[in-house]
């Protein structure tokens, strides 16, 4: 509320502003009456002063200190009775106003204080009402929206209390984050399933689920930002999750009744989540099957490829903090804000192997169109979370639902094979492999793969240390010296290492040959 408002409420719509007509829109936070002068003692910013001046009637120098302390302490404005114990304000009071944009409000001598005090009393106490119902519940305000997923609650959240919102297991890992997340001196990554970075974070855990037994929620203070109410997510009396609220206004705990009805209210909104989640897995088993249907129409231009997504926070995970948390459906949901990213083309989750995979259905002829996008859009994701890349691999298109089992080992293999020979990049392709492209059919052949350990077995005693000389002695292009330095031993030491793979191997490493077989053998027994 502000000073215009309340020229709408009670008896106060009698009064007239004379001075400072510019600052009307000066909040109003409290309404008072001054029976003295000494205003410093008593006024806060925000506050709307009612007088008649009756003990400085006669005293024009302390009525324009009076005015002056007022704007020097921040105060909304000032109500007079004017004709009753003083005719006219003096004229500097009404020039200070003026220039202080800091209004003065005059009201006939016959309008009673109480009929102004009371309904504007009123109508802060429902303002303040309001402020806390919205940063203690903003359930009420988004209730009726169409809001209907945890991470778009928490942003509105976010816009309401003006502060990032999370939610995080028992552990610690979090599980939802609000967006444009900054370090908040609990922890510094967003990144799904990531831990807290605060010392004893553990123990501090534990001493918040006590804290909820006794009242319902907790409240954290961490030196140098804002402090956090701690509200408790519960399914039958029993925590499963934690909701991170950072606040400024400490009434938000007038009233611990509203803290356990938003407990109540996120922890089935979070439970719901997850059933939704997990409706939508089951939905996408079924597209997958129709899809595959789709693809052996006949006349059909249509293909299939597949993506295999690799990143710290990607496994299949079995945590035991809570049966009501399931991890892989939020994986899920990370990663179909990442594949809806994707046009042209219909796409399907899967988990296979451990691993999480997008079937990608689309034309043939937007084969070419689809990479570039990927290639963009995992740019984008790495940018935007730069400590946690994700990778992905992308398979060469199938027509026929028969070579999905072969598309499937064959991008799994470029996975493995892209991340060892190009750890830098994040998107990996079979057509751009080179030679590896030939050594992934090859890690199928069992004679190759057969030849190439019957040839370099010998070099498998001490632990290894001949077959890796050999490695780097390749590496570096058979120079000894460069060879021997890069394993740390003496060049006499590698010259004796070089002479006794050459015996066990009964090949000359002096012919260019001999080199690009064992260099061919070492790869594929690598891949393989």
């Amino acid at each position: 509320m502000n000073v215009q408002d309340t020229l709408h409420i009670g008896e106060l719509q009698k009064g007239v502003v004379i001075a400072g007509v510019q600052g009307i829109n000066r909040n109003v936070n409290y309404v008072e009456v001054m029976e003295v002068p000494e205003v410093s003692d008593w006024i806060t910013p925000g506050v709307l002063v009612m007088t008649a001046f009756y003990s400085i009637k006669d005293e024009p120098e302390k009525q324009i200190k009076v005015v002056k302390d007022l704007i020097n302490i921040k105060a909304s404005g000032i109500v007079i009775k004017l004709g009753r114990f003083i005719e006219e304000l003096p004229k500097q009071v009404i020039d200070m106003a003026n220039e202080n944009d800091f209004p003065i409000i005059s009201i006939p001598k016959d309008v009673s204080y109480i009929k102004i005090l009371t309904p504007l009393y009123e109508k802060i106490y429902n303002e303040k009402r309001k402020k806390e119902d919205f940063i203690l519940n903003p359930l009420l305000e988004i209730g009726n929206s169409n809001l209907i997923s945890i991470p778009e609650i928490l942003n509105k959240m976010k816009d309401i209390v003006k502060s990032n919102i999370y939610i995080e297991d028992l552990e610690g890992r979090l599980l939802y984050a609000s967006e444009g997340f900054l370090s908040d001196g609990w922890r510094k990554s967003t990144t799904i399933f990531s831990l807290p970075d605060y010392p004893s974070f553990r123990e501090i855990i534990q001493s918040w689920t006590e804290d909820f037994l006794q009242t319902g929620f907790s409240v954290f203070k961490i030196h140098g930002f804002r402090n956090r109410l701690l509200i408790p997510l519960t399914s039958q009396n029993q925590v499963f999750a934690i909701m991170h609220v950072p606040y400024t206004n400490d009434f938000m705990f007038d009233k611990s009744s509203r803290i356990s009805e938003l407990s109540n209210k996120f922890s089935k909104l979070f439970l719901s989540d997850q059933l939704f989640l997990q409706r939508e897995r089951l939905d996408d088993v079924k597209l997958m099957d129709r899809l595959f249907q789709k693809l052996e129409s006949a006349n059909s231009n249509k293909v299939i490829s597949i993506v295999q997504f690799e990143a710290s926070w990607l496994a299949i995970f079995d945590y035991s903090s809570s049966y009501l948390i399931d991890y892989t459906s939020l994986v899920r949901r990370k990663l179909i804000d990442i594949v809806n990213q994707i046009s042209h083309s219909e796409v399907v989750l899967f988990e296979k192997h451990n691993s999480f995979f997008a079937l990608i259905f689309g034309d043939e002829k937007s084969y070419p169109e689809m990479l570039d996008q990927w290639s963009l859009i995992i740019k984008k994701q790495n940018e935007k979370e730069a400590n946690e890349n994700i990778r992905i691999a992308i398979s060469p298109y199938m027509k026929t639902p028969t070579s999905f089992i072969e598309s499937l080992n064959s991008v799994r293999k470029t996975m493995e094979i892209g991340m060892k020979i190009k750890p830098r990049e994040s998107v990996y392709t079979f057509d751009k492999l080179g030679i590896y492209e030939i050594l992934i059919k090859l890690t199928n052949d069992k004679f190759s793969v057969k030849y190439a350990r019957n040839l370099l077995n010998p070099l498998e005693n001490d632990q290894g240390e001949l077959l890796k000389t050999l490695k780097v002695y390749l590496d570096e292009n058979g120079n000894v010296t460069r060879s021997s330095e890069s394993l740390f031993i003496h060049r006499r030491t590698m010259t004796y290492r070089i002479k006794r793979i050459e015996e066990l191997l009964n090949m000359d490493l002096d012919d260019s040959m001999n080199r690009f077989i064992l260099r061919f053998c070492l790869m594929l027994k690598d891949l393989s």
